[in-house]
């Protein structure tokens, strides 16, 4: 029997709610960055990179097309997109909501309160790196299945170094959780978990990583 998954059940959904949060977290800060309250630099770079995630997600969500019934999982284990899906929507949702409470005020085009603010337990530098380290991984998810299909793509010179460069960005934000809580000498219980969530996530990522070099 082959292995597979119902695509109707879990994966795209995942994918549409992570796609959901990055969206309205782009719209939050478009509109803030309109009405001056967002420095401008940092905004600009902020909405590029969560343009770039959704543009990657859309392509994902294809990948769990309603038109597909079942997709074979005997050489992917496509439930272990849940774990950086979720936590990806949920560190876009966090943002959105300490843009929120702010709402109010001014400080958002304050470069030193913008440095002072924590997205999921860390700096908002931080938060803009792991976009960017799930976007790269979840292309490399879609890269693996496009190869699936079609054998040639594994044979194309930038496939491998994407491979490498995902890998190693991946692996630089791990490092920089394990750094930030050695920091950390006593961090607290919300501070802890979300970076223990945010650490198994990555771990997922790099097992796309392998999967994709392996196979």
């Amino acid at each position: 029997m082959s292995n597979s998954v119902d695509l109707d059940v879990n994966p795209l959904q995942w994918v549409v709610s992570a796609f959901q949060s990055s969206t309205n977290l782009y719209i939050e800060i478009q509109n803030f960055q309109r009405m001056g309250k967002f420095p401008e630099i940092k905004g600009r770079d902020l909405l590029n990179e969560l343009r770039d995630l959704n543009e990657t997600l859309d392509a994902l969500g294809k990948v769990f097309s309603p038109l597909k019934e079942v997709l074979d999982t005997s050489v992917f284990d496509f439930s272990k997109l849940e774990n950086p899906l979720h936590t990806c929507g949920k560190a876009c949702e966090d943002f959105k909501h300490q843009i929120e409470q702010s709402s109010s005020t001014s400080v958002w085009n304050n470069i030193r309160y913008w440095n002072r603010i924590q997205i999921m337990g860390d700096k908002v530098d931080h938060f803009q790196q792991l976009l960017c380290g799930y976007k790269m991984a979840f292309a490399i998810v879609i890269m693996d299945v496009d190869r699936r299909n079609d054998p040639a793509i594994a044979a194309h010179p930038g496939y491998k170094p994407l491979i490498k460069a995902t890998r190693d960005k991946i692996s630089a934000l791990i490092q920089h959780n394990k750094d930030f809580l050695v920091a950390r000498i006593s961090p607290d219980a919300t501070t802890l978990r979300l970076q223990q969530t945010e650490m198994s996530s990555l771990r997922n990522c790099l097992e796309f990583c392998d999967i994709a070099e392996a196979s």
